[in-house]
């Protein structure tokens, strides 16, 4: 065998490499934007009596998995006065056009019924989501 060939051979066998690497990273990504996202409240919370922050994205989309960590604090912190949902809307597509979602991540803040107050696209730090809250007039009880 020619060095040429030897050497052919050992980058082919490093880009597989890297590539098998790349991939499981990317399942396990997914996994745990899945994880976060079942911690998440029912849909059915949405019209309930308390505003909701309503996220529609993808576990396969960057920023929404950037956005799981701030979902998850918001309900852990405001939990019962304010409800936070996530669907995806790759596997759930008929909610994604209800919504007439065009950019993911999409966050919808709802009153208590259920009306749109706002939507923002893209991420959304947890603390510009509380001082949108308290702009559309909802104190959830909680100082930031």
């Amino acid at each position: 065998m020619t060095e040429q060939r030897k050497r052919t051979l050992i980058m082919f066998a490093v880009v597989i490499a890297i590539t098998a690497v790349m991939i499981a990273k990317q399942f396990r990504d997914d996994a745990n934007s899945r994880a976060a996202a079942e911690t998440l409240d029912e849909v059915s919370v949405i019209g309930s009596g308390i505003p909701v922050l309503f996220e529609l994205g993808s576990h396969g989309c960057t920023p929404c998995k950037k956005m799981m960590p701030v979902l998850r604090e918001l309900k852990s912190e405001y939990g019962g006065r304010l409800g936070v949902c996530f669907v995806d809307i790759i596997e759930e597509k008929e909610v994604g056009r209800k919504y007439e979602i065009r950019l993911m991540p999409t966050q919808l803040f709802l009153d208590g019924e259920g009306k749109e107050l706002f939507r923002h696209t893209g991420f959304y730090a947890k603390a510009g989501i509380i001082a949108k809250w308290k702009e559309l007039g909802f104190d959830l009880g909680k100082d930031d």
